[in-house]
C-alpha cells in the first residue's frame, strides 16, 4: 500500500488535457524500460517523437528515465559543444515541464518528480540560469516537496545559493535559517553540514559575523562522514579564535564546545602527521565515531541538536517528518513503552496524512509536524525522523540482526530490562464501524471460504514481487483472492476481487478479514503482525526473518538457497548487483507453488476467520 500522496498544485501550471493513449506496444516497451533504469534508450525513443506524442506517453517513471537520460548528455558534452548543450537544456526543460503538467492532472506528485526538479534546478544553476534555478525550486516547494524530508533541505538549500548569487543574500539568510531551525524535519543527515555552511556564508554576507562563529561549532558539533570538511572547520575555529590560546582562554565558546574542538583538533591533526597511512585512517575513523556517539549516544535525548532554551513542558516529543506506514506500524511498540514511562502520552509530531494509522491509538497525542513547532519547549525531544534503524542498517549490513521494532524502540529510549520486557506486537485499532464495513464488502462480492488478501506492489520497485499475475493465479487455484490494488491476470475469475483506490483505513480493515496475507516486505506484512493474521512474507534485498522475528504467525520465503548473496539489504537507491538494475533479481526466484504451500501451511495451522452476520 503506497503512501498517502499529497494533492496539491500551483494555480499558474496547467494541466495537459486528456489525450488518447498511444500505441499498448511502444507505451510498454517504454515502461519497461524506464522500471529496469534504461535511461538512455528512454531519452532516444523520447528525442524521436512529437510533443503530442511524448504527451500521450506520459508516465512518472518514463518522464523520470527521460530526464535523467537527457542530464547525462548535457553533462557529457565536451566544453566547446555549448549549441548541442543548449538544445539538450530546451529537450530537458520540455520533459520537466511535461512531466509537471502530468502530475498536476493525475493530482499526484511522487519522489521522483522532486528529484528531477532539484536535478534540473542544480543544472540551471551551473548554466549560469540563476534566476531559473530558483523558480524551480520554488516550484518544487509548491508542489509539497515538503512531504519528502529527504530532499527538501537540498531544495532550500540550492533555493538559497541561487539567491546569493542574485545579489539577495538577507532572502537566502532568511530561507537557511528557517530551515536549520527545522531539522526535525530533515531526514538526510548529509544535508545539514552543508546547510550550516550556507548559512554561515549568508551571515557573513549579512554582518552577522557572531553567528558565523556559533555557527562553526555546531558545524563541528554535527555527525557526517566528511573528515575534511571536519578538519576545516577545526582550522576555521582556531583562525576566527586567533589561535589555540585565544581559543581556550575565548569567553564565547563554551566549555563542552573547546572539548568538543579538542577531541578533533588532537585526532585529525595526528592522523595528519601519522607515520603510518593505516594509523592515520584508524584515528580518522575514531575522529568520525567520536562524533557519532556524541550525537547519537551521549546526546540522545536531544537528538538533532537544533534544541536551544529552557523547556516550558516536561511533555517528550516524537518527531517523523516521512513514512513509510510499516515503519509507523514498527514504532508503535517503542511509542507504547514510551507511555508507559509518563503520565501523559508522548506527543507525536507526524504529517497529518499519517494520522490515520493512529486512530484509537491512545499511546499517542497526534500534532502535525508542519505546524510551527519548537522542539526546545519540550522535556524530551527524540528525533525519528534522522531514522534510528537506518542508521543502524547502514553500519551493520548485510550482517543485521535487530529488527526494526526493537531498533526505533532503542531510539525512544527503551534499553536494558524495559526492552527486554516491552510488549513487541504492533498496535493498530480497527473501529467498529470498520469491522461492519468489512464485512458487507465481503458478502456483496462473495468472499467466503478461504480468503487471501496480496499486496502486489510496495512504494519502492526494488522490492516488489515481478511474477505477482503468475502468483495471485495459482492462489486462485486453492481460496479467493482480494487484491489491495491491480494485477492483470490473464482471464476473468470470479473469486478475484481487485480493490483499488481505498483508503488506508479502509483496505486494512479489508485485510484483517482475511484468512491470509501474502505480501512483499511493506506495510501489510507489518498490518499483519499487528492484527495476528497469518502472513506468508516475500522477501528479497531484506530479510524475512529479522523482519518478522516478532510475528509469530508469518512465514517468509526467500531465494537464499539459490542466491548466496539474499539477503544483500540494498536499497532503491543501489541497483542489484547481479544485474545492475532496480528490480531484484531474487525476487524472481520465488515459485508461485511455494507461495500456494506456504499459504496452505498458514491456513491449515488456524481457525477461518469469523466475519459478523448481518
Amino acid at each position: 500500500m503506497s503512501q498517502p500522496a499529497p494533492t496539491r498544485g500551483p494555480a499558474h501550471v496547467r494541466p495537459l488535457p486528456a489525450t488518447p493513449r498511444a500505441a499498448p506496444e511502444l507505451d510498454v516497451r517504454l515502461r519497461h524500460l524506464a522500471f529496469h533504469g534504461h535511461a538512455e534508450h528512454v531519452r532516444a525513443l523520447f528525442g524521436n517523437m512529437t510533443p503530442a506524442e511524448r504527451a500521450r506517453h506520459a508516465d512518472p517513471q518514463v518522464l523520470r528515465q527521460a530526464a535523467l537520460g537527457s542530464l547525462a548528455r548535457v553533462h557529457a558534452f565536451p566544453a566547446g559543444a555549448a549549441f548541442e548543450a543548449l538544445r539538450e537544456r530546451e529537450f530537458l526543460e520540455s520533459i520537466v515541464r511535461l512531466y509537471v503538467s502530468d502530475c498536476c492532472r493525475r493530482e499526484a506528485f511522487p519522489r521522483e518528480l522532486f528529484r528531477t526538479l532539484l536535478d534540473w534546478a542544480e543544472d540551471l544553476a551551473r548554466a549560469s540560469r540563476l534566476a531559473e534555478s530558483h523558480e524551480a525550486c520554488r516550484l518544487a516547494l509548491t508542489l509539497g516537496v515538503a512531504t519528502f524530508p529527504d530532499i527538501w533541505p537540498w531544495i532550500q538549500l540550492q533555493s538559497a545559493r541561487a539567491q546569493m548569487l542574485l545579489g539577495d543574500a538577507e532572502g537566502a539568510y532568511a530561507v537557511l535559517l528557517a530551515t536549520c531551525r527545522r531539522l526535525d524535519r530533515i531526514s538526510d543527515r548529509d544535508a545539514i553540514p552543508a546547510l550550516l555552511e550556507a548559512l554561515g556564508i549568508a551571515s557573513l554576507q549579512t554582518r552577522r559575523a557572531p553567528l558565523f562563529k556559533r555557527l562553526l561549532a555546531d558545524r563541528l558539533r554535527v555527525f557526517h562522514t566528511n573528515v575534511d570538511e571536519r578538519r576545516t572547520i577545526v582550522g576555521l575555529i582556531r583562525t576566527v579564535n586567533r589561535g589555540t590560546v585565544s581559543l581556550l582562554a575565548s569567553r564565547e565558546l563554551t566549555v563542552p564546545d573547546k572539548l568538543v574542538w579538542l577531541t578533533h583538533w588532537a585526532l585529525l591533526g595526528t592522523a595528519r602527521h601519522a607515520g603510518s597511512r593505516a594509523v592515520g585512517r584508524w584515528l580518522e575513523k575514531c575522529d568520525t565515531g567520536s562524533a557519532y556517539l556524541r550525537q547519537y549516544a551521549v546526546r540522545r535525548r536531544r537528538a538533532g541538536g537544533a534544541a536551544k532554551g529552557a523547556p516550558t513542558t516536561q511533555a517528550t516529543l516524537v518527531t517523523r517528518a516521512m513514512g513509510g506506514i510499516g515503519d509507523f506500524l514498527m514504532m508503535t511498540p517503542g511509542l507504547r513503552a514510551r507511555r508507559a514511562l509518563g503520565r501523559r502520552p508522548p506527543v507525536l509530531a507526524i504529517p497529518r496524512r499519517f494520522f490515520p494509522l493512529f486512530a484509537g491509538n491512545d499511546d499517542v497525542e497526534l500534532v502535525d509536524i508542519d505546524a510551527d513547532l519548537d522542539p526546545a519547549a519540550y522535556g524530551e525531544w527524540f528525533n525519528l525522523t534522522d531514522c534510528p534503524a537506518a542508521r543502524v542498517e547502514s553500519r551493520t549490513a548485510p550482517a543485521i540482526k535487530a529488527n526494526r521494532i526493537e531498533l526505533f524502540a532503542r531510539g525512544l529510549g527503551i534499553t536494558g530490562r524495559r526492552l527486554k520486557m516491552m510488549d513487541r506486537r504492533p498496535r493498530y485499532v480497527v473501529s467498529d464501524a470498520e469491522l461492519e464495513w468489512r464485512d458487507r464488502f465481503f458478502r456483496e462480492r462473495g468472499l467466503d471460504g478461504l480468503v487471501v488478501g496480496v499486496q502486489p506492489h510496495t512504494d519502492e520497485a526494488y522490492r516488489d514481487v515481478p511474477h505477482m499475475r503468475e502468483i495471485v493465479e495459482a492462489l486462485l487455484r486453492e481460496a479467493s483472492v482480494l487484491v489491495f490494488g491491480h494485477v492483470p491476470v490473464s482471464s476473468a475469475d470470479p473469486r478475484l476481487v481487485q480493490a483499488e483506490g481505498l483508503t488506508i483505513r479502509e483496505a486494512f480493515a479489508l485485510a484483517g478479514g482475511c484468512d491470509v496475507l501474502v505480501t512483499p516486505d511493506s506495510a501489510f506484512f507489518h498490518l499483519a503482525g499487528a492484527l495476528d493474521l497469518p502472513c506468508v512474507g516475500l522477501f528479497g534485498p531484506t530479510d524475512g526473518r529479522v523482519r518478522g522475528h516478532d510475528y509469530p504467525r508469518a512465514r517468509t520465503l526467500d531465494a537464499r538457497r539459490t542466491l548466496a548473496c539474499v539477503p544483500c539489504w540494498r536499497n532503491e537507491a543501489t541497483a542489484c548487483a547481479l544485474t545492475g538494475m532496480r528490480p531484484s533479481a531474487c525476487l524472481g526466484e520465488i515459485a508461485p507453488a511455494d507461495v500456494v504451500l506456504a499459504v496452505r501451511d498458514a491456513a491449515a495451522t488456524t481457525s477461518r476467520r469469523r466475519r459478523v452476520a448481518d
